[in-house]
């Protein structure tokens, strides 16, 4: 027979588990041939690195790792894009199609003032 203190245990185990943290993340599938990769660091100085992207039209994937002790956002409403919570030490992957030529604003929900902002700039 079980004491209550581990039933209370086996009671509250899944509740701790779904509010522990961020679920994670699943794993990025490989990207197509013709995709164009782009590396993005979130830091904790509130700054994409680099802030400035440049791409032609098509495929882009995103690789966005945050740094420095704090999550960040990656958001930009015109491309569709948003990461969502990306805590501290870990990465995401994010896929879509850049548009026709022109510059597209992204930046980070949580950090958008003071201006953890960019600039992806879409050639033919």
């Amino acid at each position: 027979m079980r004491t209550r203190r581990a039933l209370a245990a086996l009671t509250l185990a899944p509740l701790l588990t779904a509010c522990g943290g961020d679920p994670p993340r699943p794993a990025p599938s490989a990207p197509a041939p013709d995709t164009q990769i782009v590396r993005l660091t979130a830091d904790g100085a509130r700054a994409f690195t680099p802030s400035a992207i440049t791409v032609h039209p098509g495929k882009v994937r995103i690789v966005l790792t945050t740094s420095g002790g704090m999550a960040h956002e990656f958001v930009s409403p015109t491309l569709g894009v948003n990461s969502g919570r990306i805590a501290a030490g870990e990465s995401a992957t994010l896929d879509f199609n850049a548009p026709k030529p022109g510059e597209y604003q992204f930046y980070c929900a949580y950090h958008q003032t003071p201006a953890m902002t960019g600039t992806i700039t879409v050639k033919a």
